[in-house]
């Protein structure tokens, strides 16, 4: 294995929050929660970040914020890859 090296990125706490609400939405998702609980817990979440995000045109052109967008689809990647949650 070649070596390694942390990369980190600085983001718009909008844009963060954004991520982690989707993030959130498709883990919720994949441990199949029903959709009354993932109305109830994840999605509020979802929908503040959305109304929140007021700057996206210009937030668009940082090239850091497309870095993030890559960070941000391992994140999803990650949350698709989880063991399903046990149904009883």
């Amino acid at each position: 294995m070649s070596d390694q090296v942390q990369v980190s990125v600085s983001v718009p706490a909008q844009a963060k929050a954004l991520g982690d609400a989707l993030v959130l939405v498709v883990a919720d998702i994949k441990a199949k929660k029903s959709i009354a609980a993932i109305v109830a817990d994840s999605l509020p979440a979802l929908l503040v970040a959305v109304e929140n995000y007021s700057e996206l045109q210009a937030e668009l052109q940082d090239p850091q914020l497309l870095v993030y967008a890559g960070l941000l689809g391992g994140e999803i990647l990650q949350a698709l890859k989880a063991a399903p949650a046990a149904t009883t």
